[in-house]
């Protein structure tokens, strides 16, 4: 597993932001260092609701509407996704596709337990509304935000199976690992790495990016061949993710692509640059075994 994936690293940056948040905060269980946490995130970004149910799924289309507001921000949006989220499902449609995730979700979690108890403590809110393609050459299967942390959307296209809802949770879940890390320790250099020339390789679009939306795909990539080497196993006939040989390399190219650049330390930081050489170990031990 990687290390920022981790039970105990994940434990360790949301308690420094919930006690960063709120110093007379008592936090003895897993419970109230959730509840922490989300009193910091209403702080954070009061525009976008956080839910406070037992219930992770977000059904009300007003609730969804202001939690996809939450896609329209941020200054690095090389791919014009200010607008990639549809309107609400029917009623009908959307309790069916909800509930394939749902299924999907009660079965990883019953796969891996540090997953679980990594999931549940950082997603507070999973809601199900269509992609807009008009915006991109293809419609998105869902995705997340450094605006609203915690909160998941899924798309669920026809075609989806089960087995792609749970590598989404998986690779949505990676994110927000990266949103709460970055919180607690610096990781680009935002003014350089915005501008054209600093772009790298995505390992998942397989284009040039900002360098931290490769970084991300790099981090996403390695989570989910670990996942598939320890819990998911490997499916390789998939609609979202390529097959587990095609990711490796992608990955590992995308790795190339950052080390690759010259002024590399001038935009992301050593703390980044661990991350990165452990997702390339990672990948070229699973090329091994």
């Amino acid at each position: 597993m990687l290390s920022l994936c981790s039970r105990e690293a994940v434990v360790r940056n949301l308690y420094r932001i919930a006690r960063g948040h709120d110093e007379s905060i008592v936090i003895d269980t897993a419970s109230e260092l959730r509840e922490g946490f989300l009193a910091f995130l209403e702080a954070r970004q009061p525009s976008v609701p956080v839910n406070w149910t037992g219930d992770v799924f977000v059904q009300d289309p007003a609730t969804q509407a202001k939690l996809s507001s939450a896609f329209s921000k941020g200054a690095l949006n090389d791919l014009n996704q200010e607008d990639v989220v549809g309107e609400a499902y029917e009623r009908e449609v959307l309790e069916s596709k909800t509930d394939l995730v749902r299924n999907a979700l009660n079965e990883v979690l019953l796969m891996d337990d540090d997953f679980a108890f990594v999931f549940d403590l950082v997603i507070h809110s999973i809601f199900v509304r269509p992609s807009k393609p008009a915006k991109m050459a293809h419609g998105s299967h869902g995705g997340s935000s450094s605006a609203s942390i915690g909160a998941i959307w899924l798309a669920v296209g026809d075609k989806i199976s089960q087995f792609d809802l749970i590598e989404m949770l998986i690779h949505e879940l990676t994110h927000h690992i990266l949103f709460v890390d970055e919180l607690n320790h610096p990781q680009f250099h935002y003014q350089l790495i915005k501008l054209r020339e600093n772009y790298a390789l995505s390992a998942i679009l397989k284009k040039q990016r900002p360098l931290d939306k490769v970084v991300h795909s790099i981090v996403v990539g390695a989570s989910l061949i670990d996942a598939r080497r320890r819990f998911v196993g490997r499916h390789d006939a998939t609609i979202i993710h390529p097959t587990t040989p095609d990711l490796e390399r992608d990955v590992l190219a995308a790795v190339d692509s950052v080390n690759a650049m010259p002024n590399v330390e001038m935009l992301i930081t050593p703390h980044m640059r661990c991350i990165i050489e452990e997702c390339s170990a990672l990948c070229r031990m699973a090329e091994v075994a």
